[in-house]
């Protein structure tokens, strides 16, 4: 595994004090897919969206499917956001600032693919007191959708995971398909679900 910083962040916040876990499956994931991650986080919630697109109104629903799980906005939150279900995380935190929370990313694209508008994947003036977490996958593989000779972990680029304002990346080398059933990437996920803030997030290269 490798490790990297690529930023740093004064957090000027409390700790999130005992927060909601939300496991937020990707595009048409099945709940069984995201139970290893679930059984990590006791008391976790799992959330597969309903709606995918556009992503402004996608959030409106993923934001109405928390609230069915005995969860208040005032509540603090932890985001564990499989694939394209990052980018309805990000911006249902930047609509909605009463929230407090954390996202880490798992092989989210940040950036969109060669062939789509860019659009698409944009999220305009996201939240700085919302720290980011992102994991990554190279086990790569060459597919149409794919830039050519990019790293990736078989469904993102790494740079597409990596093109958001992030406390800190962890990089494996793994397929999409694994980034959720890795202990690795368990673990990582676990760390920094729990990491005491306020803080100055600053991770060293390994």
């Amino acid at each position: 595994m490798m490790l990297l910083a690529i930023s740093f962040w004064l957090i000027a916040t409390v700790a999130l004090a005992d927060p909601m876990v939300f496991i937020v499956g990707g595009y048409e994931s099945e709940t069984s897919y995201l139970e290893d991650v679930h059984a990590a986080f006791p008391g976790s919630k799992i959330i597969t969206p309903r709606k995918y697109v556009p992503i402004k109104s996608a959030a409106v629903v993923l934001l109405e499917e928390m609230k069915k799980e005995e969860w208040e906005v005032s509540q603090d939150v932890v985001f564990i956001a499989y694939s394209w279900s990052g980018l309805l995380v990000r911006q249902l935190v930047k609509d909605n600032p009463e929230i407090k929370a954390r996202i880490i990313l798992v092989g989210t694209p940040c950036r969109s693919y060669w062939f789509l508008p860019e659009f698409l994947f944009r999220i305009e003036d996201e939240r700085k007191d919302v720290p980011i977490f992102v994991i990554a996958g190279t086990k790569s593989s060459e597919k149409w959708f794919l830039r050519d000779g990019e790293p990736n972990d078989g469904v993102v680029e790494v740079s597409s995971a990596l093109s958001v304002k992030a406390s800190a990346v962890a990089i494996f080398p793994l397929e999409h398909s694994d980034l959720l059933h890795s202990e690795e990437t368990i673990e990582q996920m676990k760390t920094w679900a729990t990491m005491p803030l306020p803080t100055v997030i600053a991770v060293l290269s390994r």
